[in-house]
């Protein structure tokens, strides 16, 4: 049984709060934060199904999550060297806590999550 926003072939009953792809963007935030294009040059390039193309959702989801490293955790600074890896560990969390909480909001109990499972994927951010 598929809830109302997840049914994948009624596309009319999709609301747009959901959040689509493998990086969970939302609509919303795709157009006002990230001020996605879309495909195309007109409206209906905006369609919110093509935020299910990969190319379209780690674009959108990386330079979201980058964007709020540099914003929330960074301070605004372009670059920033980290004195300690754990200086380092806490500014992600920081800005994965904000990408989970959505525009404005922090989430830092989901952040803590996400990051006590970081140890099984230790060869990839060697």
């Amino acid at each position: 049984m598929y809830l109302l926003n997840e049914a994948p072939f009624r596309k009319a009953q999709r609301l747009l709060p959901s959040s689509y792809g493998l990086l969970q963007i939302l609509y919303a935030t795709a157009i006002t934060e990230m001020h996605w294009a879309g495909r195309g040059s007109d409206d209906c390039g905006k369609n919110p199904d093509y935020l299910f193309d990969p190319w379209e959702n780690l674009n959108l989801g990386v330079g979201y999550l980058t964007e709020l490293l540099r914003t929330k955790a960074m301070g605004g600074k372009q670059e920033k060297l980290f004195a300690t890896q754990a200086e380092l560990e806490q500014a992600l969390k920081l800005a994965l806590g904000h990408y989970n909480g959505g525009p404005g909001l922090n989430n830092q109990d989901y952040a803590t999550a996400v990051w006590e499972r970081v140890a099984k994927y230790k060869p990839f951010l060697q």
